[in-house]
Parts: C-alpha cells; structure tokens; sequence
C-alpha cells in the first residue's frame, strides 16, 4: 500500500528465520499513506501476508493482534472476537510440531 512497491515480493526477499513474533493491526489512511494506528480490523490484504510469513518464518512463535482499546466501538466485542479467531486460524494453518 504504502511506498507502491509489492508486499509479497519484499517479503520473500528478507531473511525470516530469526523472527519470532509478529503484530498484526488495523490502521487509516492519513495523507495517502496507511497508518499503523492500531484503530479497527486488519485490512483484508494483509491476511494473506501473515499466511505468507507464517510460512517462511520457521522461528515463529507468536503472532499479536494489536488494537487500542479507544476504537472499540468500531469493532465491537464480536468484531475483536473475530479478528483473533481469523489470526488463529491463520495459525494454526501453518502450526509447526
């Protein structure tokens, strides 16, 4: 989104083995750019990114749905359910044993 270069391509060129823990949030747009305000639901491309990271990230260990509790009438209690369910199953898709 931000900067027009593509996401997916950026990733798979960074070295994912040392990360072990990712955030994912929701955010506005302010100015043109995407803002990492941590204001409501995770916007929909980013879902396959996570999968993405999950995938190549064999140190991984946890993944935080980061979310400021002032925009909880956006979402709602089922709303925040939802994002952590949808942030689990992504999880657990690419659940390492």
């Amino acid at each position: 989104v931000n900067h027009g270069f593509a996401a997916e391509r950026f990733l798979r060129d960074l070295d994912l083995s040392s990360v072990v823990e990712i955030h994912i949030a929701g955010g506005d747009e302010l100015a043109g750019f995407y803002t990492d305000s941590h204001a409501g639901a995770v916007a929909e491309p980013v879902w396959p990114l996570l999968r993405d990271v999950l995938a190549a990230a064999p140190s991984i260990r946890a993944v935080t749905f980061e979310f400021h509790e002032s925009y909880f009438p956006r979402l709602g209690a089922g709303g925040v359910t939802a994002q952590l369910e949808r942030a689990r199953a992504c999880w657990e898709a690419h659940a390492r044993v």
